[in-house]
């Protein structure tokens, strides 16, 4: 038995869009999100939320754009730490900058610092440990201007290698602190 009409599945989809579309455009003419720049796009969030009673700094005025949006991605930066140490080494001090940069170019950006250690030890000696290393590497990111309030700190101890085996190469590499970034859950006014 062959049905006389066959369900598209696409124009369901295009009206979905298309409504989603003109919703979040309610408040614009038809050609002004085509048209606009990434200055223009800057000026209507600012000019939003000072609307909600938010206002953006002389200091942070053009330190984000639009286009720079999801552009700060931590993740492969790692902090390395010598054997059962917490304090910063001086080769860190590169990729702690870059965090700094990024965090300050998005001020939307949460991060969730991510403390690590290798296999040798106890369990409870390397959580206590990997706890340790998040919490220096926290103090060196709000000691250089990242509000405490943006960052998580999670440890994992030895739960989470990023190679497994029984070698100092191995053991080293394990041996870090990571990075995942977040917008949080009442960033975009949800």
């Amino acid at each position: 038995m062959k049905f006389k009409y066959r369900f598209q599945p696409c124009v369901p989809m295009a009206l979905l869009i298309f409504g989603f579309i003109s919703i979040s455009c309610k408040s614009m003419g038809p050609n002004q999100v085509e048209d606009m720049s990434p200055s223009e796009a800057d000026e209507m969030i600012a000019a939003e939320l000072a609307q909600d009673g938010y206002s953006i700094g002389p200091e942070e005025e053009g330190d984000y754009s639009i286009s720079d949006y999801k552009a700060f991605d931590p993740r492969g930066i790692l902090i390395p730490f010598a054997f059962d140490e917490a304090s910063l080494q001086t080769d860190t001090e590169l990729a702690l900058r870059k965090i700094v940069a990024g965090m300050k170019k998005d001020p939307l950006s949460q991060i969730v610092v991510q403390g690590h250690s290798d296999k040798q030890g106890s369990r409870s000696h390397n959580f206590r440990l990997s706890r340790e290393r998040a919490r220096v590497i926290t103090e060196y990111l709000v000691q250089h201007g990242i509000e405490e309030e943006r960052i998580e700190q999670a440890a994992f101890g030895a739960s989470a290698p990023l190679e497994r085996g029984n070698t100092v190469r191995v053991y080293k590499k394990n041996r870090r602190g990571d990075f995942q970034v977040s917008y949080g859950r009442n960033v975009f006014g949800k």
